[in-house]
């Protein structure tokens, strides 16, 4: 085939594609309009195809791919990315809440510290009760950053109140407040 049918052929696939791609954003502001928003709360990113999957060198890619699909969710099961400075985490964590947004589930995106310093700021009753109820709601809650932590005991008690209020009663989960404890130390 001559290049000039290729180039050709190449601008009309290109064009399409485009057109494809604007009308089905379009589309798509239009059928769930809180999409745009809550992808702009997630900052930038990479995208997981922009991974490099041969730098850490251990990780579980097919597990990886297997929790991008979010399987997890309908299961109400954890996921906690754990390694050292610079190995993709809260990049795997940003594509987590991005994919679950794109599917149709509400998610929200934060670091430990943004969230225990919110929390904090409502300390008294009713406002801390209300602020929780904003972090329980999401199908799916990111916290970046954990391990970064200086906790004290007051910063791994809200932890645990954020966690037990995503996963449920913690009476019904036969948990008790001794793991907030544990996680300050």
């Amino acid at each position: 085939m001559k290049a000039s049918i290729i180039r050709r052929l190449n601008a009309l696939n290109h064009e399409f594609y485009q057109g494809f791609a604007g009308q089905f954003s379009r589309s798509r502001e239009v059928l769930q309009p809180g999409i745009p928003k809550a992808l702009a709360k997630l900052g930038s990113f990479k995208s997981m195809s922009d991974f490099e999957w041969d730098w850490p060198k251990k990780i579980d890619r097919e597990l990886i791919e297997e929790v991008l699909g979010l399987g997890f969710l309908d299961e109400a099961a954890n996921v906690v990315l754990v390694g050292p400075n610079g190995v993709g985490k809260s990049m795997i964590a940003k594509n987590l809440a991005y994919e679950a947004v794109l599917k149709g589930h509400t998610a929200r995106f934060t670091t430990a510290s943004d969230l225990l310093n919110d929390l904090l700021a409502q300390e008294g009753g009713r406002s801390l009760a209300a602020r929780l109820k904003h972090y329980y709601r999401p199908g799916l809650l990111v916290i970046d950053e954990v391990g970064y932590l200086s906790a004290t005991a007051r910063h791994a008690d809200l932890l645990f109140e954020v966690s037990c209020g995503v996963l449920g009663n913690v009476e019904q989960m036969g948990w008790t407040r001794v793991g907030a404890r544990l996680a300050a130390a």
